[in-house]
């Protein structure tokens, strides 16, 4: 509910407790009913204001919990991105470094086991690029802008 609408909600409410023309001098029975009804809606009135204040401060809260961790979501992913610039980098000394030492050369199959040796990890690089992305993107997607 925006604040303009709560101010005429309280007008309105501020002209039913006092009605123009009214000077109590309408009958006995009908101030009566009328005080009490003043009552009645003075309280309401009083009740809404405090609902009002307390979903304001809920309100308030809530929105400095999501910059919070909107912080903490932006600090993990510049750690995330530096992360991945270190490894990329380290993998890319290691291709060039491995390049270096056997050039032109296939991997030699192991004796021992028949197996061949990984050569760098190629098939993990792609998986962890993968695993990024879904991040980058998730970060991208639940990064709003607090209101």
């Amino acid at each position: 509910m925006g604040e303009l609408q709560v101010n005429q909600m309280d007008q309105a409410a501020e002209k039913v407790l006092t009605p123009p023309g009214s000077d109590g001098l309408d009958g006995g029975g009908q101030l009566e009913a009328g005080g009490r009804e003043e009552s009645i809606l003075a309280r309401q009135v009083a009740e809404f204001r405090q609902e009002r204040e307390r979903w304001e401060l809920h309100r308030q809260q809530e929105v400095e919990r999501l910059r919070e961790e909107g912080d903490l979501l932006a600090e993990a992913w510049q750690r995330l991105e530096a992360e991945e610039r270190c490894l990329l980098a380290e993998r890319e000394l290691l291709r060039r470094g491995a390049a270096n030492r056997l050039p032109n050369s296939m991997p030699a199959v192991s004796q021992a086991t028949g197996e061949k040796p990984q050569t760098g990890g190629h098939d993990q690089d792609h998986l962890d690029w993968q695993q990024f992305q879904r991040l980058r993107r998730e970060f991208q997607r639940n990064n709003r802008p607090a209101t």
